[in-house]
C-alpha cells in the first residue's frame, strides 16, 4: 500500500541541547519596592503630624503656665523692684563721683615727715579722676624737704609733684626752708568707692564662748 505524500518517510526528533529563551519581567519587583516606599512615606507623615500635635499641646500648656504666673505677679510689687533698681543705680553713680579726703589725709599723716609742715592746702576737683593739689609749707631744712620728695615718689599716690619757690623762710629759725608744692592725686586717694575698698576692715569671725561667774 502506498503512503500519502504528506507523511514523511523518516522522523528525526529535535535536539534537546538547543538554548531556551526566558523573558525577564521586573514589573512585580518594582511594584513591591514602590509599595514599600509609599508605606514608609506614610509612616513618616503620620509621625510628623503627631509630633506637631504634641508640640502644639506643649506650647499651649506653657502659655497657660506663663499666663498664670503673670496673673500672680502684682504690678505694685514690680514697680517697687523697678524703683529700688533705679535708686541703687543712682546711688552707685553718686558714690563713683563722690570725693572723699579720708585716703588723702591718711597718706599725708603717714608719709609727711614730722619736720615738714603745710601752711596752706588747696584741693581742686576737676573730676573724680583728676584732683589737683596746691600747697605752701615749710621744712626744718633742705634734708627734710628731700625726704618728703623721696616719700612722695615712693608711695606713688601723689603724681607729677613739682616743688617751687624754695627758699629760706623769713622770720623763722635758721635753716628753715619754705616751699610750694603742686601735684595730681591718684583717684584711689579721693574717690569714695576706692577709699572705702582700701580702708575696709576684714571681717573676723566671732566664736561663741561661755564665761563662768
Amino acid at each position: 500500500m502506498a503512503l500519502p505524500p504528506n507523511i514523511p518517510t523518516s522522523f528525526v526528533p529535535a535536539s534537546s541541547s538547543a538554548p531556551k529563551k526566558f523573558n525577564s519581567d521586573y514589573t512585580g519587583a518594582f511594584g513591591f519596592f514602590a509599595y514599600g516606599v509609599f508605606v514608609l512615606v506614610m509612616i513618616m507623615a503620620i509621625g510628623v503630624f503627631s509630633y506637631k500635635k504634641i508640640l502644639k499641646a506643649q506650647l499651649i500648656a506653657k502659655d497657660n503656665e506663663l499666663a498664670e504666673a503673670q496673673a500672680k505677679i502684682s504690678p505694685e510689687t514690680v514697680q517697687t523692684y523697678v524703683d529700688l533698681r533705679n535708686r541703687l543705680i543712682a546711688g552707685k553713680t553718686l558714690l563713683q563721683n563722690h570725693i572723699a579726703l579720708t585716703g588723702f589725709l591718711s597718706v599725708i599723716g603717714t608719709d609727711l615727715p614730722s619736720s615738714v609742715r603745710f601752711g596752706t592746702l588747696h584741693l581742686v576737683a576737676h573730676s573724680p579722676q583728676k584732683v589737683t593739689l596746691e600747697a605752701d609749707g615749710s621744712a626744718a631744712n633742705f634734708n627734710s624737704l628731700a625726704v618728703l620728695s623721696a616719700k612722695i615718689g615712693e608711695a606713688g599716690h601723689v603724681k607729677d609733684a613739682i616743688f617751687s619757690r624754695i627758699g629760706i623762710s623769713t622770720g623763722k629759725k635758721d635753716g628753715a626752708v619754705s616751699f610750694s608744692l603742686s601735684a595730681v592725686l591718684d583717684p584711689s586717694l579721693v574717690v569714695f568707692k576706692d577709699v572705702a575698698a582700701a580702708t575696709a576692715l576684714p571681717v573676723t569671725p566671732v566664736s561663741a564662748s561661755t564665761t563662768t561667774p
